[in-house]
Order: structure tokens, then sequence, then C-alpha cells
């Protein structure tokens, strides 16, 4: 129990240690993605932190995994290299009790990937479409700054603003946000639907939300050109008021994103593309003990082999099978791979092709039949 307990606990040391550095990693990495984000005006400034923190339990989808692979690998290999196995194994400790330790920790871990993925996941991932759609319908999220281009509703009207005015007009039926000066507007048009440019200015300017949720962009005191037409003319419109449309309620009310359903409603559902999510939910958690199985093996080194010598298969065998696991997922959510036996296949293919071999090298079974093999050898040769 007590050299139980020492494996263990340097096993889990070494867990922790990884799901820290690669969660900082990715962390940083999600973090300069939310900041483009919002330089291009796609994320309001004030939800960076909020969209931040919500991106953790997806980024642990495959960090957790991860990082009980990586903490047994090295911290078995360490314990190799440095001959403690050796010593164990020479007190009685066999493969099978060192197996059976790393095994429970990944059951444990298992545990929490499959809270993770049920629940935590799609919670999260449904508060930030529910954030993004509140932006897209609420003017107060709109980050109006002087000196900045800024895109509204379909990123099809681009308004650049020399001036931004923090006091408000007292007008309530505006719900105005800043008051804005010197507004320059670009309506930018797809070239699969051709149309004359527009360009506009106006000396103020302000967004406003009637009472059925639908945004306006509203200009005051301005000049409109539309051009150039067939005839290569421009058409000039001076305005008091002109307003354009930004966004509306019908954004808001499209349906969800299926990594959002919540997992009992994803039970009822139908359709490949449910089917898919749902397995990948349930095998990224059911990996984790196969993957375990798989590790131990890899991580039982030699001293003069060092605690790296085992470390690019093991790598490449993680690699590849989160590979095949997002391609296998994808395949069936457009209807190309069966749903059964769907992203189980994968999790059945590793543990025959590679957690039954691996162990098996550790039994009496295989050892007597190598010492047979031996055994024949050497009395061919006296022969």
């Amino acid at each position: 129990m007590i050299l139980n307990k020492y494996i263990l606990k340097e096993t889990i040391k070494m867990q922790i240690i990884f799901f820290i550095i690669l969660n900082a990693i990715f962390f940083c990495q999600s973090f300069i993605q939310i900041i483009r984000s919002a330089s291009h005006g796609d994320i309001p400034t004030q939800l960076i932190t909020e969209m931040l923190i919500l991106s953790i339990p997806n980024m642990s989808i495959l960090m957790i995994p991860l990082t009980v692979y990586l903490g047994i690998l090295v911290a078995h290999a360490r314990l190799g290299a440095d001959s403690e196995f050796i010593v164990m194994k020479s007190l009685g400790v066999s493969p099978f009790s060192i197996l059976k330790g790393a095994f429970i920790l990944g059951l444990f871990t298992a545990v929490i990937a499959l809270f993770n993925s049920f629940y935590l996941v799609p919670t999260a991932q449904a508060k930030q479409e529910s954030l993004m759609k509140d932006a897209k319908e609420n003017s107060s999220y709109f980050a109006i700054d002087s000196g900045k281009f800024i895109k509204f509703g379909n990123n099809q009207l681009v308004a650049y603003i020399d001036d931004v005015n923090d006091e408000k007009d007292g007008n309530e039926s505006h719900k105005d946000l800043r008051k804005m000066q010197n507004v320059y507007l670009f309506m930018l048009h797809s070239w699969r639907q051709p149309k004359p440019t527009s360009v506009g200015y106006a000396k103020r300017g302000y967004v406003t939300q009637d009472n059925d949720n639908i945004m306006w962009l509203v200009l005051e005191d301005g000049t409109y050109y539309i051009g150039p037409n067939e005839d290569k003319k421009y058409t000039k419109m001076d305005y008091e008021e002109f307003r354009t449309w930004l966004a509306d309620n019908s954004e808001v009310n499209e349906e969800l994103k299926i990594n959002t359903v919540p997992t009992a409603r994803l039970l009822s559902m139908e359709g490949p593309v449910a089917a898919a999510e749902l397995q990948w939910r349930i095998c990224v958690a059911l990996a984790i003990p196969i993957l375990t199985l798989i590790v131990v093996p890899l991580a039982n080194v030699r001293p003069r082999q060092g605690k790296f010598a085992k470390f690019l298969p093991a790598l490449l065998i993680y690699g590849s099978f989160f590979l095949f696991l997002v391609s296998l997922k994808h395949l069936i959510s457009k209807g190309i791979f069966p749903v059964f036996p769907g992203l189980y296949l994968l999790l059945f293919v590793y543990f025959v092709m590679f957690a039954i071999p691996l162990n098996l090298t550790e039994t009496r079974w295989y050892k007597k039949i190598q010492l047979n093999k031996a055994k024949k050898l050497v009395n061919e040769k006296k022969q």
C-alpha cells in the first residue's frame, strides 16, 4: 500500500503539473483569439472576460485525457529509469498492481471528463451563444470608439467615427449609446450580389433599438452617395435623418448549435449530427481508461534506456487516436460513416491493437512462451 501510494502520488503530481502548463498555454492562445475577434468588432469588449472563462471547459475536453496520459508516462518512466520499479518488483510488487493503481486513477479522471463533457461544456457553450446573441440585439454592447472602423450587422456595414461623446441626450426612446460626431458610412456588398457602392457622411449619429428588438443606426444632417450606376453616374442625397437596419430578433431566435444542446435533450434527438455529438461526449471520457492501459506498459523503461525512450511512440498513439476520433465524428455527422458502431469502433480497435498486446508482455503466459522459445533456440544451437 505504501509503494502504491507513492506511485500514485508521483503520477498525480505530474498530472497536475501538466494540467496547469497545458491549460495555461491554451488559455493564452484562446485569450489572443478572443482579443483579435474583439479588435475586429466580432466580440464586444465588455464580454472578453466572460468569453475567456467560458472557454475553459471546451479546452479541457482534450486537456484532461492528455494530462493523465502524460502524467503516467513521465512519472512511470522516471521510476523505471531510476531503477525504482526494479526494486519494487524484487519486493513483490507485481506489474498488475502498478497497472491497477494507474487504471483507478484513469477511471477517476474519466468521471471528471464525463462531467465536463456532459454538463460543463454544453452549458458554457450555450452561455457563450447567449452572450453573443444578446450582443447582437442589445445596442449597449456595441463597442463604439473614435478613430476606428466598426462593423455592424452581418459585417456589410462599416462606419468610421471621428469623435464620440460620452454624454447621453436624455431621450429614453432612443435607447442610445454614446453620441457620435462626423460619421463616415460604407456599405459593403457581396460579389454574388453586385450593387452600386454606397458611401455616406453625417455630422451626428447614434444606435437605437425599437420595441421589436430591431436595431438601427441613425445618422443626422448628412449626405449619401450611391454609384456609379449603369450610366456611370452617382446619386447624391442630402438628408436630415437617415436610418439603416443593423440586426433584428430573427438572428436571436436561430436554432442552437449542436454543441450547446444539453445532454439530456441530446439523448432524445435523432439524426447523425446528434448521434455524433453524443458519442463524442461519451468517448472522450471512455478513452481515458483505454489510454491508461496503453501508456502504462509504454512507460515501463529500463534504466539504461532513459526516461524518454518510449515518448515518441506513446505520443504518436495518443495523437493518432484523437485525430481519428475527430475525423470519425465528422464523417458520422455527415452521414458518411454509420452511427453504429460509430466512435465506439475506434475505442475497440485501440483496445485490441494496443492495450491488450502491450499488457500481455508482463503476463506469466507470455513469459513462459518466451522462455520456451529461448530454450528451444539454445537446444538448436547445441545440436
